[in-house]
């Protein structure tokens, strides 16, 4: 599964497990964030409910997950539904995001679809951020998931390189 590390001060090295790296995180000042957290199909680097209720049990460090995936589409959505339910019941941190990166699949056309408002945040810095999460300040989540049509349409250039190459 996959785990945001926001906010810190060193470079953490990859390949830990998530206790390890989850410990470093704090240790550096830093805020996790639990990113498509219940999306387990093949690929899309969610934690699992499991895992993602033995972090959330944890007191020791700053968390919050992520409840809107801009990225996800029907009927893969269910996954941020449960999450927040999973958020609500640990009373944990909730946000939002677009979930788009690079070129593949045109992701870059779906930057800022999803994004956190900081409603009352008025000290902005790390340390002013951290505190806000930490102290489970009001956020607004705005935004949408893909919906199927965006999500063929940006995969569509990438299936027909792929098919054209196997012609």
């Amino acid at each position: 599964g996959e785990i945001l590390a926001c906010l810190i001060r060193d470079y953490i090295e990859p390949g830990k497990g998530i206790d390890e790296t989850i410990d470093e995180v704090d240790e550096n000042g830093g805020v996790i964030i639990f990113p498509h957290a219940l999306a387990t199909f093949p690929g899309a680097g969610g934690i699992g409910k499991t895992e993602l209720e033995r972090q959330l049990s944890k007191k020791h460090y700053i968390k919050a997950v992520e409840v809107l995936n801009g990225q996800l589409a029907f009927p893969t959505n269910i996954f941020d539904k449960k999450a927040k339910e999973v958020a609500e019941k640990f009373d944990a941190f909730q946000v939002g995001g677009s979930d788009a990166r690079g070129y593949k699949f045109r992701q870059y056309e779906r930057v800022g679809s999803v994004y956190t408002d900081f409603l009352n945040l008025n000290e902005v810095s790390k340390e002013g951020i951290r505190d806000y999460i930490k102290n489970k300040g009001k956020v607004e989540i705005n935004g949408t998931h893909n919906n199927l049509a965006v999500v063929l349409a940006m995969m569509a250039p990438v299936a027909f390189k792929i098919l054209k190459k196997k012609v």
